[in-house]
């Protein structure tokens, strides 16, 4: 369907997006130019990235989409992160957007759209947080749910008040569909966030982001090979257990914060569940996901709860150790499962377990994009695309 197919109420709301989204370029960029004091972390910028587009090809409009829906969770702590700074996000909605509509080989009016619904969102949820910042609780919380209601406007609103123009489908209906989920997202989003300027928790949510670098290129990947998004999505529901996986994480977290010295326990847990799981249903990646995943765990549970990490000199100790890592020396166990291998592009070191997890995150993704899952009794197993 082109543009012109559309139903002139739809095309409006199309057209006042994407008015509202050179608007908000135009603001940002003018006040970028008396910001001499740009974020020194290229990194992050790199993560937040692979964050939106990943989280777009999760949770946004599917592949066969005419209507862009705005992902919630990464672009909302893009947001927060780069309170002072909103030119960095609107860089990165501008190329995060268009890019994951493109993958979905969406059409150019939705690639469009969800970059001015990427736009106003950060513009406005930027100037909340620049208004009201959040040096206490307080001003937080008042500029987190301004932010979130700018995004819920820019996002779920807009998109479904599109869809009910173009489709007669009552909007009170597809409304409700997204209500939900954004609420869930947004929770996230804000601890995402806060985790990301927490120095005990930064590494952790660092993860986060090079874990989304790394599966944006297993997407790419797959599609050099003629793998399809859609096959990865049909896969992927098929073989896992999302509320199994929702109960086990709840019961970690509270594991995790009620216990702390047993904190590696829901790892162990984690680990050899999937292990198990992708033996049995013969999936390579997710195999060797698990031995990184348990090189991990035993290194932390052999070292006291505390991931070992090779510190470069005393006077950068504080950078690389916090309440879940500790420096590496003389006594530490299993010592070469440490982080000790610089990343490339981002802060801190990997260990060898953080290798096989990214490794084997690639391997899965293509895999499940490769692969078409069978019909008949043997529904549950997968079949590899004839060559």
């Amino acid at each position: 369907m082109s543009f012109s197919d559309l139903r002139p109420a739809a095309r409006r709301l199309l057209l006042l997006t994407w008015a509202a989204g050179a608007l908000s370029l135009f603001a940002i960029t003018i006040r970028s130019l008396v910001n001499d004091t740009p974020y020194p972390a290229p990194w992050a910028w790199l993560s937040f990235l692979g964050m939106m587009v990943i989280e777009d090809l999760v949770s946004g409009s599917g592949e066969d989409a005419r209507w862009a829906a705005l992902p919630r969770l990464t672009l909302f702590a893009a947001i927060i992160v780069f309170r002072r700074h909103p030119e960095i996000t609107m860089l990165l909605a501008l190329a995060a957007g268009p890019l994951a509509s493109m993958i979905k080989r969406q059409s150019w009016f939705v690639e469009v759209s969800a970059g001015a619904q990427w736009v106003v969102a950060a513009a406005l949820g930027a100037a909340a947080f620049r208004t009201a910042g959040f040096a206490d609780t307080p001003h937080f919380v008042i500029a987190t749910l301004v932010a979130a209601l700018a995004m819920f406007l820019c996002g779920p609103l807009l998109s479904s008040a599109v869809q009910a123009a173009e489709t007669d489908t009552a909007f009170g209906r597809l409304l409700f569909k997204q209500v939900g989920p954004y609420v869930l997202m947004t929770a996230l989003g804000a601890g995402l966030a806060l985790a990301w300027r927490t120095a005990g928790w930064q590494g952790d949510a660092l993860k986060v982001g090079e874990l989304a670098v790394v599966g944006l290129l297993g997407v790419f990947i797959g599609f050099i090979f003629g793998g399809e998004l859609s096959r990865f999505e049909a896969n992927v529901r098929r073989l896992a257990n999302w509320r199994a996986v929702a109960v086990a994480s709840l019961v970690g977290l509270v594991i995790v914060f009620a216990m702390p010295g047993l904190a590696f326990v829901p790892g162990i847990v984690v680990v050899v569940a999937m292990g198990g799981w992708a033996v049995h249903k013969r999936v390579p990646g997710a195999i060797c996901g698990a031995l990184g995943g348990l090189s991990n765990v035993a290194a932390v549970a052999f070292n006291g709860g505390r991931m070992p990490v090779v510190v470069p000199g005393p006077d950068r100790a504080g950078d690389f150790t916090d309440s879940s890592h500790t420096a590496l020396t003389a006594a530490t166990r299993l010592s070469w499962l440490a982080d000790r291998f610089p990343m490339p592009v981002f802060p801190g070191v990997a260990s060898p377990g953080d290798a096989l997890v990214m490794l084997g995150m690639v391997w899965l993704i293509v895999d499940m994009m490769l692969r078409r899952p069978r019909t008949g009794d043997a529904a549950e197993e997968l079949s590899p695309v004839a060559a």
